[in-house]
Order: C-alpha cells, then structure tokens, then sequence
C-alpha cells in the first residue's frame, strides 16, 4: 500500500521516510511520560526491578528411557517427539 501512495503522489521515498521520522519524533517529545503499569510499560521515571531466577529441574533430568547396545547409549527424555524417538530407534536397530 505504502509504495503505490508515495509514487502516486510523487514524492520521494527516502523524504517520505525522513518526514515520517521528524513527525514522530516530535510527537514522542509532547507526550508526557507518565507510567502505565496495567501494560507492563517501563519509562525514565521507573527503577528497573531485578528478581533471581532459579533454572528448573527438569534441565538436569534423568533421561525416561536408556537403552544400550555394545558401545552404543540411547537415551529418550519425557517430551521427545514421537517422530524423533521412531526415527532414532530405527537407527539404534541397524547398528544390532
């Protein structure tokens, strides 16, 4: 939409942008920085709050399924695709 309105208009493309900058720039400096707290949006007059996460568990989990052959491991965790585990354990099974 926007590239047929700027050539049907003749105007620039590169001064289309430069306007388009000037205007919300200056229209960003009349609004007042009020802070809105039902969105979540942080202005200048907030202090940035810090909070400790702590990494969940499940990182460090022990696999659901370990299956092992010669010197071949195969280990499957909760949450492995079902695609992935078919395809890995036709793999797993040329090497028997």
């Amino acid at each position: 939409f926007l590239s047929l309105t700027y050539r049907e208009q003749g105007i620039n493309l590169k001064s289309y942008y430069y306007w388009q900058r000037k205007v919300r720039r200056a229209a960003g400096e009349k609004l007042p920085m009020i802070p809105n707290i039902e969105h979540g949006i942080a202005t200048t007059e907030t202090k940035p709050v810090f909070a400790e996460i702590k990494l969940s568990q499940c990182e460090t989990a022990l696999p659901a399924v370990t299956l092992r052959l010669n010197n071949a491991v195969l280990e499957i965790h909760n949450g492995a695709e079902r695609s992935t585990i078919e395809n890995t354990l036709q793999a797993f099974k040329s090497l028997c």
